[in-house]
């Protein structure tokens, strides 16, 4: 019920899952022959022991995927030159403090990547970055907009060049903010309830949104958002790159069962449409949907989707 996804310039996707027994596996997007069969041993032999969560980030310097074990010690591995992957450098990456949700975005100018996190001790929010091929040391990124910590977060580019994040606070609040040039200064937090996330979607008395991914468009369009509602996703997405954000839909592929779901992960492959995939919460099984153009509409959701 954990994974990531990341995609690396137009190459295709990778997917990344964590098993039961704390086992990170993958499975990698070939445009010319599809989904390739999960691969197990794929690291390494240098390897946390039981990961618990996943973030990943594809760019210029390769994919880099982040764990966090059940410890809560950070770790991370990364691709070489030749695409080839190396040992799992940890626990404690770059200095980082004990951590309970991480996500990476990539960024433009001098800077390539950004790694946000949040602290296991008083859910704060830290991130680092990536310049000149080295990791900035961590820092508190943003101060809390009000009282209130951070429970979910994430990330990703708008089409653009500038990246945007959004958070969810423990009031399950939902913020957003964006750089204002590629790897430059950021606005600042818009929200609580940006883009109108109403705190009681179903009259149920229940707060809106208790998960959230985002994943960059291709064609026309900038980013999309997802987010789960008690266990039902739903989407909003930027019309234009960094332009304006629709509202909010629950329009997603041609069936009703992977519409429903208790985690989320999302990533461009190869052609620019997003694939999509989710947990379903009776089985636990895992689902996916694929955009049937860049930017364009879902297809049918496939559950349990199997690479192939």
């Amino acid at each position: 019920m954990c994974y990531a996804a990341a995609q690396w310039g137009g190459d295709g996707a990778v997917f990344f899952g964590v098993k039961f027994n704390g086992e990170v596996v993958l499975t990698i997007e070939d445009p010319r022959a599809g989904w390739s069969p999960w691969i197990e041993d794929w690291s390494g032999p240098m390897r946390p022991r039981f990961i618990t969560k996943l973030g990943a980030v594809g760019y210029q310097d390769g994919l880099q995927a982040w764990g966090i074990d059940d410890s809560m010690q950070l770790w991370s591995v990364a691709q070489d030159s030749n695409r080839l992957w190396g040992n799992w450098e940890g626990p404690n990456w770059n200095n980082a403090p004990l951590v309970h949700r991480v996500v990476a975005a990539k960024l433009g100018g001098t800077k390539t990547a950004a790694v946000w996190a949040i602290t296991a001790t008083d859910y704060s929010l830290i991130s680092c970055y990536k310049e000149a091929g080295a990791w900035s040391p961590w820092s508190t990124a943003y101060p809390p907009p009000q009282v209130s910590r951070f429970r979910d977060i994430t990330a990703a580019q708008q089409g653009n060049g500038c990246a945007a994040f959004w958070a969810l606070d423990t009031r399950l609040q939902l913020w957003y903010m964006f750089e204002l040039t590629p790897g430059g200064a950021w606005s600042g937090w818009l929200g609580p309830d940006w883009n109108g996330a109403p705190l009681d979607w179903d009259r149920t008395g229940v707060p809106f949104f208790n998960h959230i991914a985002a994943c960059q468009q291709g064609g026309a369009r900038g980013a999309v958002l997802f987010a789960i509602a008690h266990v039902n996703v739903k989407n909003s997405y930027q019309e234009t790159a960094g332009g304006n954000w629709s509202a909010w839909s629950s329009s997603m592929g041609t069936t009703f069962h992977g519409a429903r779901s208790m985690a989320l992960a999302a990533a461009q492959q190869h052609d620019g449409t997003i694939r999509l995939w989710s947990t379903w919460p009776d089985d636990l099984s895992l689902c996916s949907v694929a955009q049937t153009s860049a930017g364009g509409e879902w297809g049918k959701w496939w559950t349990p989707w199997t690479p192939q």
